[in-house]
């Protein structure tokens, strides 16, 4: 079981005080960030986190990252509480779950045809030059590989590489894609399978 946790009004977003809610490590971090926009949506990710703690958990503390051996995010302390934090221009994203989890939100937009051949395999780009909105396919492909790297701590490697990753992880992985209601952004989650006896 997941919970999903979705800001997509950063624009209304009030960044003082969001900033004054972050605890110190947080806060330097995101004002590390060099472009206001980048600053809204990590500290709505955030605070997505605290308050999907609070409410599925009862975790009311703001909580401190510890980094796995791939640079995934964990709780130190809470070894069976998973998350995963996304964000994109349009929304941040959060996702909780007692199962490792893997999260991922793009904004619906013009796509770069590089980036498309570098992340999709031949069949994968004549699916999005072949979709009625090939920016909306590519966010979705895009989205669900992404939450499955993440899943596992991985980030993007080189083509082949992220293939061989994909295809060895796709026996043991659910990944579920969402559209929000007004096509502005795709969010994806992927969690491990559970085999049922």
């Amino acid at each position: 079981m997941f919970h999903i946790y979705i800001d997509d009004r950063l624009d209304l977003l009030d960044l003082d005080r969001a900033l004054a809610q972050l605890p110190a490590w947080r806060l330097r971090h995101v004002l590390a960030l060099r472009h206001e926009q980048l600053r809204r949506q990590s500290a709505a990710a955030y605070l997505l986190l605290c308050r999907a703690l609070s409410e599925q958990f009862g975790i009311t503390a703001p909580p401190p990252f510890a980094y796995g051996p791939n640079g995934k995010p964990c709780l130190p302390d809470r070894p069976d509480v998973h998350f995963n934090l996304s964000h994109c221009a349009e929304a941040a994203l959060c996702v909780v779950s007692d199962v490792p989890i893997g999260a991922d939100v793009e904004a619906v937009s013009q796509y770069d045809v590089e980036v498309a051949r570098y992340a999709m395999c031949t069949a994968e780009l004549r699916a999005i030059l072949g979709a009625p909105r090939p920016d909306l396919a590519f966010a979705r492909l895009w989205t669900a590989k992404e939450a499955v790297l993440k899943l596992s701590g991985r980030g993007l490697t080189g083509q082949h590489q992220l293939q061989a990753i994909l295809a060895a992880e796709a026996p043991h992985v659910v990944t579920t894609t969402y559209d929000a209601p007004d096509l502005r952004y795709v969010y994806s989650v992927s969690r491990e399978r559970t085999i049922m006896p």
